[in-house]
């Protein structure tokens, strides 16, 4: 535990994931649409972005890849249409005839589904260090 935080790698991906996790909720609890909305979740999407390649090297638990590193096959995709819908929203409004389309419930559900795949990884990390954490205090 000690040496997966006290590494660099380890200690941009914990401070990305506790950014993520302060500003997620506080993306998803706020109002909508505005430039404070936007600039949060811009840090949202960058924190998350953050999270996925830091955990890639990540091997220290195990020495091999593990299951945490198959949730960046959900994570990535799903933090990435999230920002996808209202950028190709605001690019294609720009163009004569062109039909948005339900950018916006998309935008809605990648970011929630992308909140909740963060926070069901949060309580995973607590529940398997939990205990060695408890161990070492000892």
């Amino acid at each position: 535990m000690n040496s997966f935080i006290n590494e660099p790698l380890g200690a941009i991906h914990t401070f990305a994931a506790v950014v993520a996790l302060i500003i997620g909720a506080i993306v998803l609890a706020s109002t909508k649409g505005n430039a404070r909305h936007q600039t949060r979740g811009y840090t949202y999407i960058v924190s998350m972005l953050v999270i996925n390649i830091t955990a890639i090297p990540i091997t220290n638990m195990s020495g091999n890849i593990g299951l945490f590193h198959l949730f960046i096959l959900l994570s990535l995709p799903t933090t990435l249409l999230a920002i996808y819908y209202p950028l190709s929203a605001r690019f294609s409004s720009k163009l004569p005839s062109s039909n948005n389309g339900n950018w916006l419930m998309q935008h809605f559900t990648f970011t929630y589904w992308s909140y909740v795949g963060l926070v069901a990884t949060f309580v995973a990390e607590v529940m398997v260090r939990l205990p060695s954490i408890m161990l070492a205090a000892d």
